[in-house]
């Protein structure tokens, strides 16, 4: 089975080559798939290029897949039954994989097979889905998934496992052809939970235009319920705001939510929402709202609770660099007068805190929301 393995996504690594930590020359130990193509290549379940490389972003083809699948899953490739596709024989290199995974229900029983074709994100969730079994348990609404598309109930599938998240755009990008390492990375978190983030965020819509986010866990449940009802108020407002906005006799009023993760790393979980009103006139108004959690899923209520016994040294930190960015939108609507560690809005980077107000707060329409991003290295 070692050749089979070898060649199941594309070659196998030169002898003498020249590689990063991971293994291959194009796979540093800092990018940010590495140990995930780590992890499956040192089960032989996929190698990479006669060259050294990996293949980062080459693409998948429907024949590769079904002798990654059937190698992962140790299917049995001897006296499986023809599954009958025309356009494959039993001399094509994959055929055995590709009869095994068919025979397993993987693959569906067509008139083709087409085995060069790419694979595509929305055929890897189901083709995921079905080789693990994996449940279908929550709602997951990307902006680009509908229940009428084919893939769709494997797309919730593997949002439900917390193998995606989507893109930050909270789209799940269905026919967008998938990379070698997209399929590494689901792979590794289909086979290992240690590859899930601990908490991820997926998209739920609440009623046109307003997508809500939705915290899953499955390896800690009650963590992720902990969090949905931390926020439960919130996504009962953002409800009832479209319903207000959108009665009969309201016009042209509108109303519209959407998010954006900025920071899940294992120490904090901070989710930024973006609420958007218009009640007529030239413009609508935009509002920021930070949903802020430990690692443990418990809320952090405000800046003070989060800047713990450093926030007396902090706050005059804080505040300078305020004063100095509010310093350019000079003269300022209203003057600032300092910042009040239980009442200032901020979310959290990866590597800082953004401080940010509303619009007119400080400074006219056109400059938007200011937002203040001081790094942990300057008051930690």
């Amino acid at each position: 089975m070692g050749a089979a393995l070898a060649m199941g996504i594309g070659g196998w690594l030169g002898n003498g080559a020249e590689t990063a930590a991971s293994g291959f020359t194009d796979v540093p130990a800092s990018y940010w798939a590495s140990d995930e193509i780590g992890y499956l290549t040192g089960k032989g379940i996929v190698n990479g290029y006669p060259d050294g490389r990996f293949g980062l972003n080459d693409t998948v083809t429907r024949g590769q897949a079904a002798a990654i699948i059937a190698n992962a899953l140790e299917l049995n490739l001897t006296n499986v039954p023809e599954p009958g596709f025309s356009d494959i024989s039993p001399s094509y290199r994959f055929y055995p994989h590709i009869a095994a995974a068919t025979a397993a229900g993987i693959f569906a029983h067509a008139e083709s097979f087409n085995p060069n074709g790419k694979l595509t994100r929305g055929q890897m969730a189901i083709v995921l889905s079905k080789a693990y079994d994996l449940p279908n348990t929550i709602q997951a609404d990307f902006k680009d998934t509908s229940p009428r598309q084919r893939t769709y109930t494997a797309v919730q599938a593997l949002a439900g496992s917390a193998v995606t998240v989507g893109y930050p755009d909270l789209t799940f990008r269905p026919d967008e052809e998938l990379t070698r390492t997209q399929f590494a990375v689901f792979m590794a978190r289909t086979m290992e939970n240690k590859f899930k983030p601990a908490v991820s965020v997926v998209p739920q819509l609440l009623a046109e235009g307003v997508y809500f986010p939705y915290f899953v866990s499955p390896a800690t449940p009650l963590k992720a319920e902990m969090m949905n009802s931390a926020i439960a108020a919130k996504r009962t407002e953002a409800v009832q705001a479209y319903e207000d906005f959108h009665a009969d006799d309201l016009g042209e009023m509108d109303y519209g939510l959407s998010y954006s993760v900025q920071a899940n790393n294992g120490e904090y979980i901070s989710v930024l929402l973006n609420e958007y009103f218009y009640e007529g006139g030239a413009h609508g108004l935009y509002f920021l709202t930070a949903l802020n959690f430990e690692a443990d899923g418990s809320r952090i209520p405000d800046l003070s609770s989060f800047l713990g016994s450093g926030a007396a040294a902090a706050e005059p930190i804080l505040e300078r660099e305020v004063r100095d960015v509010l310093a350019d939108y000079e003269p300022l609507l209203y003057p600032f007068e300092g910042i009040d560690l239980e009442t200032q809005m901020y979310y959290i980077k990866d590597d800082a805190i953004v401080l940010y107000y509303g619009l007119y707060e400080y400074t006219p329409y056109a400059a938007g929301i200011p937002e203040i991003p001081v790094p942990f290295s300057g008051f930690r």
